[in-house]
């Protein structure tokens, strides 16, 4: 398990056959590229897909502000939001507006959400900044994509970016498959029993 923002980036910059740095705050061209698109990369992949590791949930602070808009309140969205998931029902904690049940409607400008619920409780997927709590296969994802953004600034390497880039596609394609099929709900013994009788 990587356990630092500086490991993953040296493994990012292992895959381009650059040396290693020992902080983000180095003085040198690497340090400073992987500083600059370290967040940004992270970010991207996150807000790509719910991952199970970096999902929240929250309750909304209402905003008394200006509202123009079809819908009765704002709330202020989480300064961790990366991408919304579900309106949550505040007993039950059970999603309000997934394709099965759209109860209820909402929309999101900048960093508000509108919505007629009152109170408002989200899930959402957030900017997990804490590359301990990766999964193994989230972490090749990250380090492959990162390599990525790293090899055409470093090296001016454009073949080097577009086969990292490529690895980077299959390394998120196998992590959310593999996310995916841990977060399936397994039957329980009596549900299979019943099954088979």
């Amino acid at each position: 398990m990587i356990a630092t923002k500086v490991e993953l980036c040296n493994h990012a910059l292992s895959y381009l056959g650059e040396s290693r740095i020992s902080s983000l705050e180095e003085g040198n061209e690497r340090a400073r590229i992987c500083s600059l698109l370290y967040g940004q990369t992270r970010d991207e992949l996150l807000s790509d897909f719910e991952w199970p590791f970096a999902i929240q949930r929250r309750a909304l602070a209402a905003v008394s502000e200006d509202n123009p808009t079809k819908y009765e309140y704002r709330y202020a969205l989480p300064a961790d939001y990366l991408m919304i998931i579900d309106l949550l029902d505040s007993d039950t904690f059970t999603e309000l507006t997934n394709w099965r049940t759209k109860q209820y409607d909402f929309d999101i400008e900048n960093d508000r959400l509108m919505t007629d619920l009152s109170p408002c409780y989200i899930k959402y997927v957030y900017s997990l900044d804490l590359p301990n709590k990766y999964p193994a296969s989230f972490d090749q994802a990250f380090i492959l994509s990162l390599a990525a953004k790293i090899a055409p600034r470093l090296s001016q390497n454009f073949t080097l970016a577009g086969q990292m880039a490529q690895y980077a596609a299959g390394a998120v394609l196998k992590a959310k498959a593999e996310l995916k099929k841990a977060s399936v709900p397994r039957p329980t013994r009596k549900a299979l029993y019943s099954e088979v009788n």
